[in-house]
């Protein structure tokens, strides 16, 4: 039980010491702790995914796997590529393309855990339902 108590403090910390080193570079208050905020998400994310449903991480071919890449693969174009087309100073591109990546990372690992944790029947469960179809 203690497990997932520390992956949080792991993620938070990573989070902090991520923030903490962002503004000792010069990067922006906001900037910085929405870095930190992204990357300790995104790290939480993943530490709940692998502990849950690791089976998710096995097994897997390109089949079932073909969309987490493209969408990945968007996103990491968009922060690696694009964001050195915009006019920001020094250091600024490296945090935003970071805070891109992990945005996108913890949406894509957010919407898996969401998927995950929906069974087949939660819609038969919702509040109010009689199991009897409408119309009839």
């Amino acid at each position: 039980m203690l497990r997932p108590r520390y992956h949080r403090f792991a993620a938070f910390g990573l989070g902090v010491g991520t923030g903490g080193a962002l503004l000792w570079l010069g990067i922006d208050v906001l900037l910085s702790s929405a870095v930190a905020v992204a990357l300790a998400v995104s790290v939480a994310f993943q530490f709940r995914t692998n502990r849950e449903f690791p089976d998710r991480w096995t097994g897997s071919g390109w089949r079932n796997d073909r969309w987490t890449l493209l969408s990945l693969a968007v996103t990491n174009f968009a922060a690696l590529v694009g964001v050195r087309w915009l006019p920001l100073p020094n250091g600024y591109g490296a945090a935003v393309s970071f805070l891109i990546i992990f945005v996108g990372v913890s949406a894509y690992l957010g919407g898996l855990l969401a998927a995950k944790e929906r069974g087949p029947f939660d819609d038969e469960r919702s509040v109010g339902n009689t199991g009897v179809p409408e119309g009839d």
